[in-house]
């Protein structure tokens, strides 16, 4: 099933006082989930996960422009519409992440792709070979709140999934791009 139809893809550029570091946040892949007693099998395995990867609250200095550009995927009316193509299967079977988050990557490069910038912290360890932003110790959720991005922490509604772009000069013509972004939804 395609997703398209389901995602709205936004870019905003944000202040860097609303990237806020926590070296507790890097800690978080350890906590167990679902079929993980020990959290993450990536951890200390992939060069892109802690505690190979590093904490980088230098970015702060080293860069003066932030795009952070998200997907807002109404999970919702998805759980709805994979009900009806596929009647007998269980909740948990319509939210599996292995049907819908390659997919909602996808379009996230999509927009990416043609965009410049100097570093990238992607939407997970790897994305676009690039670190995540919590593997680099950012509090995304708080993130969220300060650039007023709603959001759910256990999602029934919406799913965000984000990227932040990183450049160190700005680009000319990129408010335009940004706001006509912003405009074309």
């Amino acid at each position: 099933m395609r997703i398209d139809h389901l995602v709205k893809i936004k870019i905003l550029k944000i202040n860097s006082k609303t990237i806020i570091f926590n070296k507790r946040i890097r800690s978080y892949c350890l906590y167990p989930y679902p079929g993980h007693k020990r959290g993450c099998p990536n951890y200390g395995k992939n060069p892109f996960c802690p505690p190979t990867a590093p904490y980088r609250e230098d970015i702060i200095k080293k860069y003066n422009n932030f795009i952070l550009i998200y997907a807002i995927f109404d999970f919702h009316n998805y759980l709805i519409e994979m009900e009806l193509l596929n009647p007998g299967r269980t909740h948990k079977q319509y939210a599996c992440v292995l049907y819908w988050q390659s997919a909602l990557k996808k379009l996230m490069k999509d927009k990416i792709k043609g965009m410049t910038y100097d570093e990238l912290f992607g939407a997970g360890s790897g994305f676009l070979n690039s670190q995540s932003m919590e593997s680099a110790g950012i509090d995304v959720f708080r993130m969220f709140h300060l650039n007023k991005i709603d959001y759910e922490i256990r999602p029934k509604e919406k799913i965000i999934m984000a990227a932040l772009l990183c450049r160190k000069k700005e680009k000319k013509g990129l408010d335009k791009f940004i706001q006509g972004s912003i405009k074309g939804e």
